[in-house]
């Protein structure tokens, strides 16, 4: 990292961080941020999302209301004007796509905009939200450009929803043990902005500039994105060629060397996978450059749950059931297990598919009591006795697949978490 000028005068350091936004990035990080005795100003658009943080509830599935009691003291608000306080602002908020999927950035330009008008003098400003490389300096630079008093910098979010670390005490469910990497618009910025996360992660690392830091969170999640979308595309090929493609990938996993290892499923979702790549094609384009494996990943990911749908078409049909007025139970919804998270989850367009021909759609996932598809229903041997297809989508904790194994529906699973139970049944088929 490039050392700050000799001749500027040290920045004191910060007393209150106001956080904006209280989603998935940014009520993990207030936890993180509340440990270290800074003084916290939480915001959020949301009046339910901060009325259930007054009263100590968890707006988050997957983060029990404990960690909103690390919270302490902070000032929970809907109001922009108490980033007056705060000579740090941090912007946890979603950057998703149009309708022509160019990035939508109305929210981080609203988030940018209230910060530059009430932080206070001298202030450091953080951009977390996933975005293309140069907004924080071409966006954020344009919103801040009458504020020459204030730092901007980007540290790329990377949390990853329910997940636990079993080597750390706790889990780690913050993800404190997560490296943080930091890039400031000004050599000054990146050194605030690393001092400042040092106070809350354990490994800070500095990049050139907030360009950088940008650029790598897209690498991070497109690296991520094309590899599902190739063994997605495998399993495909693998199936019409009569083969197993988790055992044919638990063969080529003995590899000690030069293969890392990726699980097919129904499809993407969630708030990155889907979305982020897009992000580097607009800006790959706007740059005159293709981005053709980005673009073709992105086809195959969305094509998954089409071919889930034709496995259960074919799941029905092994059993007399056409698929007008088969009874269909999803199991999870959410994006993935441990979650209760359901933007872009597979399960919503796969939904759309059976219905279209008919079908009758339920679910049960103890994680999304509700969503467009009606409430979770409860697993029981009586509802399975009703069920002609279950479909697997998301083996979360709290579904007894016991209870799946002993009935007599068909089963259609996009994780193999019935592959060893019930692999050889003539009523279990695998997506």
């Amino acid at each position: 990292m490039e050392s700050e000028p000799k001749d500027q005068p040290e920045s004191p350091a910060p007393r209150t961080v106001g956080i904006i936004g209280m989603g998935a990035v940014g009520l993990p990080l207030a936890a993180l941020f509340a440990r270290t005795g800074l003084e916290l100003v939480l915001i959020d658009a949301s009046e339910e999302r901060i009325d259930q943080l007054r009263r100590g509830e968890s707006p988050l599935s997957h983060l029990p209301s404990a960690f909103v009691d690390l919270l302490g003291n902070a000032t929970v608000t809907t109001s922009a004007e108490a980033l007056e306080s705060c000579d740090v602002a941090i912007i946890c908020v979603p950057t998703p796509l149009r309708s022509d999927r160019a990035p939508d950035l109305s929210a981080v330009r609203r988030a940018a905009t209230d910060a530059a008008e009430f932080v206070s003098p001298g202030a450091l400003v953080v951009l977390e939200s996933t975005t293309w490389p140069g907004t924080t300096r071409h966006v954020l630079g344009k919103i801040f450009e009458d504020r020459g008093d204030v730092d901007l910098a980007y540290s790329p979010e990377r949390v990853d929803p329910g997940r636990v670390n079993p080597t750390r005490e706790g889990g780690d469910l913050l993800g404190a043990g997560v490296p943080k990497l930091v890039g400031g618009v000004t050599p000054k910025a990146t050194a605030r902005a690393a001092a400042l996360y040092s106070k809350a992660f354990e490994t800070v690392i500095p990049v050139r500039s907030s360009d950088v830091a940008e650029a790598a969170k897209l690498v991070e999640n497109i690296h991520r994105a094309v590899n599902i979308a190739l063994v997605g595309e495998l399993k495909i090929a693998f199936d019409a060629m009569g083969l197993d493609v988790w055992e044919v990938l638990d063969a080529a996993e003995s590899k000690p060397f030069g293969f890392t290892r990726f699980d097919p499923g129904p499809g993407m979702g969630g708030h990155c996978l889907p979305i982020d790549p897009f992000y580097l094609s607009w800006a790959a384009k706007r740059a005159g450059a293709e981005t053709r494996f980005v673009e073709l990943s992105g086809e195959i990911n969305r094509a998954m749950p089409l071919f889930v749908a034709d496995k259960t078409r074919s799941a029905l049909r092994s059993i007399g059931v056409d698929l007008a007025g088969a009874r269909v139970l999803f199991l999870g919804v959410a994006y993935k297990s441990g979650v209760g998270i359901v933007e872009e989850s597979p399960a919503f367009p796969l939904a759309e598919a059976l219905k279209a021909d008919g079908a009758l759609v339920t679910y049960a996932d103890p994680l999304v009591p509700t969503c467009s598809l009606g409430d979770s229903v409860e697993l029981t041997a009586e509802r399975l006795a009703e069920t002609d297809a279950v479909v697997i989508l998301v083996d979360q904790a709290g579904i007894d697949l016991d209870l799946v194994v002993e009935s007599e529906a068909v089963v259609v699973d996009t994780r193999a978490a019935l592959r060893t139970e019930l692999l050889g049944s003539s009523r279990y088929f695998m997506a």
